[in-house]
Parts: C-alpha cells; structure tokens; sequence
C-alpha cells in the first residue's frame, strides 16, 4: 500500500494501475476506488493559493518554529542536549507551542505517544542524536500502536560526518527503519519546510506511524534562510475508505442468520472514534462481545454483553456459528485442542 501510494503521488503510477494494485492487496473495488479518489481530491488542490503561502526568512530554529504553527502543534516533547539551542530560543516568544521536558530520550517518546492517543494529533519530539537507540523501544509501541509522531534528531556536524568525529554515527537512520513509516536526514536548511510538511503528512495519514528527521548541529547554527511555510491543511490526505454495499448486505445477513454469534472489537474501533455506534450494534440484537488484547478500551468492560479480553480462560458460548471480528486482528488459531483452547471455532 505504502509503495503504491507513492508512485501514484510521484506520477509513476496511473489511477488504473494504482486502482488494479489496491485490487491486489485485497480491497473490495468499492473501497479501491474511495482511496483512488481520495488520492485525486489530494492531487487537484495542490495549486496553493498565493495569499496562505507565508515567506519566511531568518535562523533555521524560527523556521522549524513556524512549521510546528503551520501544522498545529500544540506540543513539542524533548529531552535536553545542547545543539538543540535553536529550536528551543524560537519558542520563547511562541506561547502557543507548549514544551514538555524529559529526562531521558525514551521518556520523551513516550510521553509523546501518550498525548497522540489521547488527543489523536501529532506530537513533535526533539531528541539528541546519541540517544536515538534509547527511542527505539518506545518507537516500538508507537510503531505497533499506530501512533504518528514527528521525531526530529540534532546530530554530528554535517562537514564531520563520516570522520568518525565525537557521537558520530556511519547512519543515524539506521536505529529506526524498522519502525518508522519513513526517515530523512535534512543536509540543507533550504528544504527544512519541505520536509517538515512531508514528515507532517506521513505521520497524520492512516495507517498512523512514526517519523523520523535528523538535522545537523551545524546546519541550526546558520544565521539565514529562505523558506515558504504553508498551513498543512494543504497537505492532509483525506482517507475516507467506503464500503462495498454488497458485502455490508452479505455480513448483516449472516449475522441475522446466525444462532450464536460473537463480536470481537477492535483497536480501530477507538480510533475511528465509533464506540456508541459498536455498542448500539451489540444492542441491537443482544450480540455478546469480545475484544483483541490492545491499549484502548474499544467496548465499556461493565457492560452487560462484554465477556472479556479474547483468552483462554474467557466465558464465551461454546457453540458459536460465527464470528464477527471489527476494526481489529483476528487471534491466532492452532489445529491441535490440546495447542490452543480456540480450536472449536468456526473454522471459516
């Protein structure tokens, strides 16, 4: 998804060939083509108006300032270190933008995903280049959350790098490819805005991830740069996947049809903010309801119809029929009783 979203965005990739790869991965067409539309919608407003393009010029920490105000951020998470001078003197003037302080790198991030999942907007992080390994861990849970973090890292001076020179690094990108959505190092402050728009977006788009920015100690101590600073609204891609009615119309049949249904409800039941809508569906024809082990509580645990987390020891009916999994990831089945407790469900 994510490598086809980009060569469609890039112009390597036609709506059909996008259309027919989104087919491949199994979306229904219906929900293949809300995407493809939602692409185009994207694509068609990017002619900016002149009057929302703000010129901006002056030290690289202001203009990362007005990026975080472009893209409404209302916090910025960091755990001190001295080449992040810059940044921090832009904000003093910038009530607007609230700084939380850390003791520690891994700390900082997970304070950060703690404010993306009980307010769902975006988070800027400053960390230092040498504790990038101690993010990883909590990038982890944000990685498997589906949390969207900006994370920007100050690092070795860029006319250093590669001379193995103090806290240098051959790759600082290196500690978090495997759980981020995307990672740049910036090397000129004339693509600061750029990039951060980028990040911005990436991290707002579902499915929701970390990203990662390092920017050079060196290049925060320049004294002049020109840059174009644009809301991000610009830049927000609209992912509002619709349904196929005809396989909404087969599920519901299925569900009047059945004798002992179950539900199981999901992480993304929280996150498309739908947990009145789940729990009048229970409602509706008395379904009993259970939930995938995860961080939120997608279904209220005092309500009559809940029977627990989906375990072992959980008191679900014994002669289900079928199993409605929503917004969530279907628990592991084994093929041996005596391996796993679930082998009675349904095994379609």
């Amino acid at each position: 998804m994510h490598d086809l979203a980009m060569r469609f965005l890039n112009g390597e990739l036609s709506r059909r060939g996008f259309l027919k790869g989104l087919l491949a991965t199994g979306f229904s067409l219906t929900a293949a083509q809300s995407v493809v539309d939602s692409f185009n919608s994207h694509l068609d407003a990017q002619e900016i108006p002149d009057t929302v393009i703000k010129p901006f010029e002056g030290e690289p920490g202001e203009l990362i300032a007005e990026c975080l105000r472009a893209a409404k951020v209302k916090y910025m998470f960091f755990c001190n270190g001295s080449p992040q001078g810059p940044i921090l003197d832009a904000l003093v003037d910038k009530p607007d933008i609230n700084l939380i302080i850390a003791t520690e790198e891994g700390q900082a991030v997970s304070m950060a995903q703690g404010y993306e999942l009980a307010s769902g907007e975006v988070p800027f992080v400053v960390t230092q280049g040498v504790g990038a390994p101690r993010q990883v861990t909590n990038l982890v849970n944000a990685w498997k959350d589906r949390s969207g973090l900006v994370i920007m890292t100050p690092r070795t001076p860029l006319d250093t790098h590669g001379r193995d020179s103090f806290e240098d690094v051959e790759n600082w990108l290196d500690f978090v490819k495997p759980v981020t959505k995307w990672r740049w190092d910036i090397v000129k402050t004339s693509r600061i805005a750029e990039h951060m728009r980028h990040a911005f977006k990436l991290a707002s788009t579902p499915p929701r991830s970390p990203v990662f920015l390092t920017i050079p100690d060196d290049l925060l101590e320049e004294k002049s740069v020109k840059a174009s600073v644009v809301s991000q609204d610009y830049f927000n891609v609209p992912m509002a996947v619709k349904p196929d009615p005809k396989q909404i119309e087969a599920a519901a049949k299925m569900i009047i049809e059945a004798k002992s249904p179950l539900l199981i409800a999901g992480h993304e039941i929280t996150r498309a903010k739908a947990q009145k809508e789940m729990v009048a569906f229970a409602e509706l024809l008395g379904i009993p309801v259970t939930r995938e082990r995860g961080l939120f509580l997608d279904f209220p645990s005092m309500h009559p119809l809940f029977l627990g987390d989906f375990v072992a020891n959980m008191r679900f009916p014994r002669n289900m029929d079928l199993i409605v999994n929503i917004g969530g990831q279907f628990p592991r089945m084994s093929e041996s009783a005596e391996e796993d407790p679930f082998v009675f469900l349904p095994k379609e």
